[in-house]
């Protein structure tokens, strides 16, 4: 499992380490509120990327927990805090249901996830929270408690330094500050005019390669305009190309088999001599350039067509493409 390295500290450190990640205090029974100026300090100064909020309040209290998650949840919207991140409630060696409940639950309704820190010891004692449970086990060693999202696995005093070090689960919702955010109404906008780009896309493909009628670009989505001939004909010049390449390059001799020559070709002006041919039929119309082969047995009285009229390699090459 891979983890994240993590500071904490009452006052930001001067000269704090490189980290993944800095954990700072906004409020409650707190001994320094960190200043936005501090914020952004550690995180230039530590080289992080993600940040986790602390709000301190170690019961038995007075204190309307509902009331103090407000609070959270109002820095959270000042400071531009992504929704579905972690808040950190410090519970320090408390238990007690009660509180971390009716926190959490507000919390929860305001779209992020409480995660409760105390010692080992006592703090699994408490409910899990939304966001999990953030253990103190100063035994200096990088790890991860049984059951934990964050262990904090050494100390101020263990370390000899001026910040707390923690190991933090890769999966652990903390604040990506190098990830732009979101809201849910914007998502769906954005989202919804990427799948309306795609479908365009999609059918302009069609129009162009097989001769689907594209709606983006007709008068009515119910009643599309009809493709242009030339258009239609592009289908059947590829198949031409694919399947019966005698139709073009075998064109006025005696020995084809009835029905190959008879394939459509050329300009706008083609399906006027369409006749009954209709969708999915074998023959499709005739135009002034390219006429139909012979029928099995009987002499050619057509001269073969000129050789600019028919395409290069390198021109059925590029017809091809169109279908990939």
């Amino acid at each position: 499992m891979a983890l994240r390295r993590m500071i904490d500290a009452a006052w930001p450190p001067t000269s704090p380490p490189k980290v993944d990640a800095v954990a700072g205090y906004v409020g409650g029974g707190t001994p320094h509120i960190w200043s936005d100026a501090e914020w952004a300090a550690s995180m230039q100064k530590s080289g992080a990327r993600y940040k986790l909020p602390i709000f301190v309040r170690v019961p038995p209290t007075p204190r309307d927990p509902r009331a103090e998650a407000r609070f959270c949840l109002a820095w959270a919207a000042r400071h531009q805090q992504p929704k579905g991140t972690l808040i950190a409630l410090d519970y320090e060696t408390a238990v007690d249901a009660t509180y971390l409940g009716a926190f959490d639950d507000v919390i929860v309704a305001g779209g992020y996830k409480c995660i409760v820190y105390g010692t080992r010891r006592t703090v699994l004692q408490n409910p899990r929270p939304s966001g999990g449970y953030w253990t103190a086990t100063w035994n200096n060693i990088p790890h991860l408690d049984a059951g934990a999202a964050i262990t904090q696995y050494g100390g101020d005093t263990t370390l000899g330094q001026p910040w707390d070090i923690n190991a933090v689960a890769e999966e652990a919702p903390l604040w990506d500050t190098q990830e732009e955010s979101m809201d849910a109404e914007t998502k769906t906008y954005i989202d919804g005019k990427f799948e309306g780009l795609a479908g365009r896309l999609d059918r302009a493909v069609l129009f162009l390669a097989a001769g689907v009628s594209n709606t983006a670009y007709s008068s009515s989505t119910t009643n599309p305009r009809p493709l242009p001939s030339r258009c239609r004909g592009v289908e059947h010049r590829l198949l031409q190309l694919d399947d019966q390449p005698e139709a073009v390059a075998g064109h006025g001799q005696g020995n084809q088999p009835p029905g190959t020559g008879g394939r459509a070709q050329g300009g706008p002006a083609d399906h006027a001599d369409a006749g009954a041919a209709g969708p999915g039929e074998g023959g499709v119309a005739n135009t002034g350039r390219v006429r139909a082969g012979p029928a099995r047995g009987e002499p050619s009285t057509m001269s073969a067509p000129d050789e600019n009229d028919l395409p290069d390699e390198e021109t059925k090459r590029a017809e091809r493409r169109v279908l990939v």
